[in-house]
This record gives C-alpha cells, sequence and structure tokens, in this order.
C-alpha cells in the first residue's frame, strides 16, 4: 500500500459512535480489504444486537454500517 496516513483508532471509534448512538463499542480492528485499511468497529446495542461499522482507514469515512 502506497499511502501510510490513517486515522487514529480512536477517531475511527468516535465516528462509529455516532452512527450507532448509545451502543458499547466491544472490538475495533484494522484490516485490509483489497488495497486499503479499514477499521472493522462491533458495536453491542442495548437490545442485544450487535452492528459492524467500517471505516474507511485513510479518510475516516463510514463505508457501511451492517
Amino acid at each position: 500500500m502506497a499511502s501510510k496516513d490513517v486515522v487514529t483508532p480512536a477517531s475511527a471509534v468516535m465516528t462509529a459512535r455516532r452512527q450507532v448512538p448509545g451502543a458499547d463499542v466491544v472490538r475495533a480492528s484494522l484490516c485490509r480489504s483489497s488495497d486499503a485499511l479499514v477499521y472493522v468497529i462491533m458495536a453491542l446495542q442495548k437490545d442485544g444486537r450487535i452492528v459492524q461499522v467500517m471505516i474507511d482507514g485513510s479518510s475516516g469515512r463510514v463505508r457501511s454500517v451492517k
């Protein structure tokens, strides 16, 4: 990978928390997806459901919420 600029884990977690208000972040991992780095953040909602938030590692933007 050519770029070495990656957002901080704390920034990625804060972005995920804005996407899933009231949920507890239980795991945050920096992973390689194709030729890019992404944060995969798992959040536990109050009703027991797990939500996966994927954050682009270089821009800090949300890729998906499942």
